[in-house]
Parts: C-alpha cells; sequence; structure tokens
C-alpha cells in the first residue's frame, strides 16, 4: 500500500526525482503532493515495515524519515526495529544511499539517534521540519 493521494508510477525520466516518504501520519504525506505535479515519482508508506521493503527493492533519491510509528513508544531508547531508527540502520547499512535523507521527527531524542547513524555511515542526512523539508538546497555542508 502507497500513499493515496501522491503514488505515482515508478517509470519516469531520468530527470523524476524517486521519493520516499516513511510517516504513519496520511496527513504529512500531503506536504510531497507538489512534487507530484512537477512529474516526480512519489511514494508514500505508513509503517516500518513498508517502508524496510520499499527500501530494500528501490533505488530512491530523495528519502524523508520520521521517528515514532503507530505502535511505538516515543522513546529514543525503544528497540530499533519498531521505529524510525530501524530505518536509518538500513540507510545505513545499503552500498548505494539515498541522495538525500531528510529526518523530520519531532521526537528530539530519536531524530537525534537517526541523524548520528546516518551521518557516521556517510549518508547525505539533513534534519528538518517537515515544513521545511523543500527549502533545502541537497548540498554538503
Amino acid at each position: 500500500p502507497g500513499c493515496r493521494s501522491c503514488r505515482r508510477d515508478r517509470r519516469g525520466s531520468d530527470s523524476t526525482v524517486k521519493v520516499l516518504v516513511c510517516d504513519d501520519n496520511p496527513h504529512r504525506w500531503e506536504y510531497f503532493l507538489p512534487l507530484t505535479w512537477l512529474g516526480h515519482d512519489v511514494h508514500c508508506v505508513g509503517t516500518v515495515v513498508e517502508a524496510l521493503l520499499q527500501l530494500r527493492e528501490h533505488p530512491w533519491d530523495f528519502v524523508a524519515l520520521d521517528h515514532d510509528f503507530r505502535g511505538s513508544v516515543d522513546d529514543a531508547d525503544a528497540p530499533a526495529v519498531i521505529t524510525g531508527r530501524a530505518l536509518a540502520l538500513e540507510i545505513a547499512l545499503m552500498p548505494v544511499k539515498p541522495g538525500l535523507v531528510v529526518v523530520h521527527s519531532m521526537n528530539q531524542r530519536g531524530g537525534a539517534a537517526m541523524m548520528s547513524t546516518l551521518l557516521a555511515a556517510g549518508v547525505n542526512a539533513r534534519r528538518e521540519a517537515l515544513s521545511n523539508v523543500f527549502m533545502i538546497d541537497g548540498g554538503s555542508g
């Protein structure tokens, strides 16, 4: 299952950006709807398991990650497998990393733990509020 409002066909052109949005709140998926108007491929998932499957099956140019998913606890010390930390760990271990990963979680400790994992693995990652995601230039530094 994917985002009802913003899922597009994966074929796309060379200039199509492949975006994976990992958040259990469908209202947050709407932030990415304008990308589909520009012809980009946006796929939204609402569970850690769905996100792990997508990360393993497809290359992504841009990945947006939340920390707290329904069924997880709002605790940075929770087992990683039930939070966005599992996704950060998966990305860290990928041989080919996404072009940019944005952690948009409001959970300060959880988001910081995800960023530490991503940055230690050399991932181009940023921590941003969801409302600021499209203001990112994607460059390093």
